[in-house]
């Protein structure tokens, strides 16, 4: 698979990834396993900036590297203990919630931002899955002995409009079992044409938070700030179904974050000269979508986003519109998606000074059956501080291609 971006305004290369993805799976009736290797070539040589680099054109992984990353691995046991449970231990992805991407009730694994604009993503983790069936309910629980972070676009602080300047450290948690460790409760049934689920996460933020900040006492200048990943715990709720022809799902999670302070510090004095209490308040994001296919092949899929991913207080929520509409051509080997649109603001009476706006149509072919060709460009606008405005000068145009075997 290649995935290349094109920044429109500057004409630099943002993107030129190559990723061979291997994947290997077996199973019995008393067992399943299932891995998927991935190696990835960014496209771009790796030299440092040091005058004397000369040295680096000997290094392989300098000149063309190879990224080699495990998505997953993991073992499936089949009445496990007893009839009525299963087992899952290893590497693996766990996506909860009925939303199209965006799921607030998906806290366990960390989210994938590298492209915040391909959204939905996730990555791997470490943990111990056992699932209960009991008639058409079932019981998932879930423990996640160590922390993993998100991975993070290069410029995520100026993104999310929170860079103060100076140096900033990340501390992640202490490996101590009690400290680094999760876990996840799902309990999910259906109930006539819909399928409900309520659930509840303990754990951690997988998006740092300042608690520390250094500043020069004579000019005010912040030359540090010190990050860590707060607790957090999430009850969460979703359900899908039908309504006659008109698909629908809704979904919410109800965020109890850890109460801590700011503190602030002048360079050289241990003593902080004010300590904030940070926005602790419970709150909650959810995400409500429909979709539906007309007579003539265009399908439609509209949702209502109150909150997203990288807004971790109650003060930072925004909210979305985010409408995609596409059809099918020559027996399924063209597909066009002219309308995939996507607006926000975090102040509804004064939306005209706060808001955001993003369009990104994009066209796939097919030329034979395990071949896809996927070439579209993001369109970006706004105005104030927001996720999308802070990204109006970086309008890409993409193609991307994949083959199957």
């Amino acid at each position: 698979e290649t995935n290349n971006l094109l920044r429109l305004k500057n004409g630099n290369i943002n993107s030129n990834l190559n990723t061979l993805g291997l994947k290997f799976e077996g199973s019995t009736d008393r067992y399943h396993y299932f891995s998927e290797l991935a190696f990835s070539y960014y496209g771009k040589s790796n030299f440092s900036t040091n005058n004397d680099n000369l040295g680096e054109l000997a290094n392989l992984q300098s000149v063309t590297p190879i990224e080699l990353n495990l998505k997953e691995g993991y073992l499936d046991l089949y009445s496990f203990l007893f009839p009525f449970m299963d087992a899952r231990v290893g590497k693996q992805i766990i996506v909860w919630g009925t939303a199209d991407k965006v799921n607030p009730t998906s806290n366990i694994c960390p989210s994938d931002m590298s492209n915040l604009l391909d959204f939905g993503n996730k990555l791997g983790i470490n943990a111990f899955q056992l699932n209960f069936y009991m008639g058409n309910a079932s019981l998932s629980t879930i423990y996640i002995p160590s922390f993993t972070p998100s991975l993070l676009p290069s410029d995520f602080l100026a993104l999310s409009g929170i860079a103060t300047g100076g140096d900033y450290k990340v501390d992640l948690p202490s490996q101590k079992l009690g400290i680094t460790s999760q876990a996840a409760v799902k309990f999910e049934m259906p109930i006539s044409t819909f399928d409900f689920s309520v659930s509840y996460y303990y754990g951690r933020y997988s998006i740092p938070n300042a608690y520390k900040v250094v500043i020069n006492p004579t000019t005010y200048a912040v030359t540090s700030t010190s990050m860590f990943f707060p607790k957090v715990q999430v009850i969460g709720a979703d359900f899908s179904g039908s309504l006659f022809d008109l698909g629908v799902w809704g979904e919410a999670g109800y965020f109890i974050p850890e109460k801590y302070n700011l503190n602030t510090y002048a360079n050289g004095n241990p003593i902080p000269i004010s300590s904030d209490k940070t926005v602790d308040d419970p709150y909650l994001r959810y995400v409500l979508g429909c979709d539906y296919t007309f007579k003539n092949g265009i399908y439609v899929n509209t949702q209502f986003i109150h909150g997203f991913d990288a807004e971790i207080t109650k003060d930072n929520l925004n909210d979305y519109m985010i409408c995609r509409a596409e059809k099918s051509f020559f027996n399924d080997k063209l597909k066009i998606s002219p309308l995939t649109l996507f607006i926000t603001t975090g102040d509804w009476g004064n939306i005209k000074n706060n808001y955001g706006i993003g369009y990104m149509p994009e066209i796939y072919y097919y030329p034979v059956d395990n071949i896809e060709i996927d070439l579209g460009c993001y369109i970006l606008g706004g105005k104030g501080n927001n996720m999308v405005s802070n990204m109006k000068d970086k309008d890409m145009l993409f193609l991307k291609a994949k083959v199957s075997f």
